[in-house]
């Protein structure tokens, strides 16, 4: 087991988003801020690897993960906290299970990434728009602080168990599902479509890391997924604020007084 500078900087940048998306009330902001991929570079710097197959999988377990919560919680009627331990129990087991036997391949990695691509489109079409309410956390940061970081130095120490599916664990999403529990068809849906714009900055990691290192191939990818995901998040709120609107007085009493 090691422990070095990034993975003091990966237990501060993680709790530091917790601590924001606990604290925002309403559902689309909670859902963009967790979806920024602090996690994803401060868990790649602190692992020094190349990108491959085991991020982008890790991609996948992490819909799967949301969604397992979402169905638990609303159609079973299960609590929150035992559906979001379920849903991490079964990350942390898939992640575990598939690290060593995922091939860290150039096709191993394109056939995930097509794969993955394909599935989030397709949760990200299916899903309405929802309208949920928002929600604030009562606690205090100092209360929830220290158990965000105790959680994320425990992956810190299985990195080697976990290699690139570490980079995409759940560390803040585990957290912000439960300020989120109101929300959790937002956070989906917001999740589907993070994964889309996401892809791109993992293949960049992956084939520009051997020309000019890890650290400038995270920079760049940073510069594409803002430039695709800062204007869907601000159609997005566009979106939904004009969904909210009232209709206009002629169509409500159309609607109310309509022709004989």
């Amino acid at each position: 087991m090691s422990f070095g500078a990034w993975d003091i900087a990966l237990i501060a940048v993680v709790t530091a988003q917790v601590a924001l998306v606990a604290y925002l009330h309403r559902p689309l902001w909670k859902a963009l801020v967790l979806t920024l991929p602090f996690p994803f570079t401060m868990a790649s710097l602190a692992l020094g690897r190349r990108v491959d197959a085991t991020n982008v999988l890790g991609l996948l377990l992490l819909l799967g993960m949301v969604n397992t919560v979402r169905w638990l919680h609303y159609r079973v009627r299960l609590g929150i906290i035992p559906s979001i331990g379920i849903g991490v129990a079964a990350n942390m087991l898939a992640a575990v299970g598939l690290a060593p036997l995922v091939p860290a391949s150039d096709a191993a990695f394109y056939v995930s990434a097509a794969a993955v691509a394909a599935i989030s489109g397709l949760i990200f079409l299916i899903t309405p728009v929802p309208d949920e309410p928002g929600h604030r956390t009562p606690l205090p940061v100092h209360v929830k602080v220290p158990g965000v970081a105790a959680m994320v130095t425990g992956l810190v120490l299985l990195k080697a168990l976990l290699l690139g599916f570490m980079t995409t664990f759940p560390m803040v999403t585990t957290f912000a599902l439960y300020e989120a529990r109101h929300s959790l068809r937002t956070v989906c849906r917001q999740m589907a479509g993070f994964v889309l714009a996401f892809m791109p900055m993992v293949m960049i990691c992956r084939l520009a890391h051997p020309a000019i290192g890890l650290s400038p191939a995270l920079l760049l990818g940073w510069t594409v997924f803002l430039s695709i995901w800062i204007p869907r998040a601000i159609r997005s709120r566009v979106a939904h604020d004009g969904s909210r609107q009232p209709a206009p007085l002629a169509q409500a009493d159309s609607s109310e007084h309509p022709a004989a």
